[in-house]
This record gives structure tokens, sequence and C-alpha cells, in this order.
């Protein structure tokens, strides 16, 4: 019986991609074969009646595990992956600006303000041309880049700071 189900689940995957990429909408029972089809297909009239009935029952459990599975695996993926990769790209480019802006502001002597030069959302998305893309990977870049723009100003802004007291402290004592 885990063969039937463990059929059932890689037909109904291979029905699920079917449908997916003919752009039809998810439905597992429309896609699933027939009793005698199944029947068929694995020469069950060979065995007991009590087994083939055991052995559709189980493909039909495991073809509607495999076909939602499958299909919702095929739908959501692509946005997933989209977002996933705007996150990483957008902290990467908010920690390089976060950066080099808490640096300038140090050598100035402006106070600590993360705030003073964090880009407006539509600057972050002129800047890095994000109207190309997706609007899931957008949206994702540019709430990783503030919010790693956040992170990455504050902290070079106080190891800066903590550094220049270090040496003042160091220069006093000596």
């Amino acid at each position: 019986a885990a063969d039937a189900k463990s059929l059932g689940e890689s037909l109904g995957r291979t029905a699920a991609l079917t449908d997916y990429y003919d752009n039809n909408d998810s439905d597992w029972a429309d896609a699933l074969p027939s009793d005698r089809s199944i029947s068929r297909m694995f020469d069950l009239d060979r065995m007991t009646d009590s087994y083939e009935d055991s052995f559709i029952a189980e493909f039909k459990a495991g073809f509607k595990t495999g076909y939602e599975d499958e299909f919702a695996q095929a739908l959501l993926s692509p946005p997933m992956e989209s977002m996933s990769q705007g996150l990483d790209d957008g902290q990467a480019a908010g920690e390089a600006m976060g950066a080099s802006f808490a640096e300038r502001d140090y050598m100035l002597g402006n106070s600590m303000d993360y705030e003073r030069d964090l880009p407006r959302d539509s600057d972050i998305v002129d800047r890095y041309r994000l109207q190309l893309g997706t609007n899931e990977y957008q949206d994702a870049f540019v709430e990783g880049f503030k919010k790693q723009y956040q992170i990455t100003y504050n902290e070079t802004f106080r190891s800066l700071h903590q550094d220049r007291s270090m040496a003042a402290l160091e220069s006093t004592q000596i």
C-alpha cells in the first residue's frame, strides 16, 4: 500500500505541474485518473479485488497530496525566491550606504542620526532601478535596505566614536 501512495504522489506531482504550466487552475479531482485507468496502469486486475480496491484508495490519497503540494510549490516558489533575493540585495546595498554615511557624518562632526540621509522609498527604487523587477523583489529590497542601513549606520558611528574615545584615553594616559 505504501507503494500505491508513493506512485499516486508521483503522478499527482506530474499532473500538478502539467496543469500549472498549461495555466489551468488547481483541481486534483479533475486531474485524477479514473479507477479503471489506475487499475490498467498497474495491471491490478491480476490481483484480488480487495488488493485492487486498497491500492486504488491509497493511490488516490497520494495523488491528492502530491498534486496539492506540487501545485502550491509551483505557484508560490517564484515570488518567495524573488522576495528572498530582494531582501538579500537590499541588505547589501543598505549596509554599504549606511557605513558610508555614518563615516561621513562622524568625520563632519554631525550627531548620530541615521534618518538624516536615509533615502525615501521612491529614491531607493529609482537609484537601484527596482521598477524593472517584480513587486515582491522591490518591496523586499526596500525593506531590507532600510533595516540594514539603520543597523550598519548606528554600528559604524558607534564604533568610530568608541575608537576615537579609546585613542583619546590612551594619549591622555601617556
